[in-house]
């Protein structure tokens, strides 16, 4: 059993890992070039934001809904905005530009406010929010879509037909509790996180395989196998600086 889920921890989907091979062949190759004295590769400070164009490419290919598709968009505009300001393309001050921010939290709850009417099971919210407790979201939706960027989300998901989803922490923190949820047979989710850390918690009757890319980070699968491997929950996606854990 060990040896079943230490093979699969390590596979991944073929297309992430073409489009961070890439990236880490590229560092590789300027970071030997600079220190055999062959290229000055401090110019190239100029493309650091790079890295939001890359987060942003990979949101858009493992994005199951539009609005992943949506949020990958963004990273993908904001990393090409700054890469072309540093080149001195165009310029762009900030500072007028900074309510942009506003308007699109206040459209994100407008979509919240819409979603949660469509389907109230999909965003039922209880608790409330203390100086170190985030908000609980407790849902019966089959499936989960969570964004923490620099900030925190906990979920608690209660569904008896779990499908899977996406989480993404970039700078953040997700905790999902799946443990009074139920998957027919199979179910996916997908995970991105940079800079940030997701934890998720899972019944004692699943079987947990991570396909997951770990750059600097780290994907643990702390649960315990059950003797009859008939619900599986797949974990696939990418991890940069940050990490994922799943335990019972």
């Amino acid at each position: 059993m060990k040896k079943f889920r230490d093979h699969q921890r390590y596979r991944s989907n073929p297309q992430q890992r073409l489009i961070l091979g890439i990236f880490i062949v590229v560092v590789g190759v300027l970071a030997l070039v600079d220190n055999l004295g062959l290229l000055n590769t401090q110019q190239f400070l100029s493309f650091w934001p790079t890295i939001f164009i890359i987060l942003g490419v990979l949101k858009m290919t493992q994005a199951r809904r539009a609005s992943g598709f949506i949020f990958g968009g963004i990273l993908l505009g904001l990393g090409t905005l700054l890469t072309l300001q540093n080149l001195g393309y165009i310029v762009v001050h900030w500072r007028d530009w900074w309510p942009i921010l506003i308007i699109a939290v206040g459209i994100s709850y407008m979509f919240k406010g819409t979603r949660a009417k469509n389907n109230p099971a999909e965003n039922d919210y209880s608790g409330s929010e203390t100086q170190n407790q985030l908000n609980l979201v407790n849902s019966n939706a089959d499936s989960i879509e969570i964004v923490a960027v620099m900030s925190g989300s906990k979920t608690s998901n209660a569904s008896a037909n779990f499908q899977g989803g996406e989480i993404t922490a970039i700078m953040g923190s997700a905790e999902v509790d799946l443990r009074n949820a139920s998957i027919q047979n199979e179910a996916t989710i997908q995970v991105l996180s940079a800079l940030g850390g997701i934890e998720i918690y899972v019944p004692n009757d699943w079987t947990v395989v991570l396909n997951g890319v770990p750059i600097l980070g780290g994907m643990e699968d702390h649960s315990v196998p059950p003797l009859t491997q008939t619900k599986r929950l797949h974990i696939s996606g990418v991890v940069i600086m940050g990490g994922v854990e799943v335990k019972n």
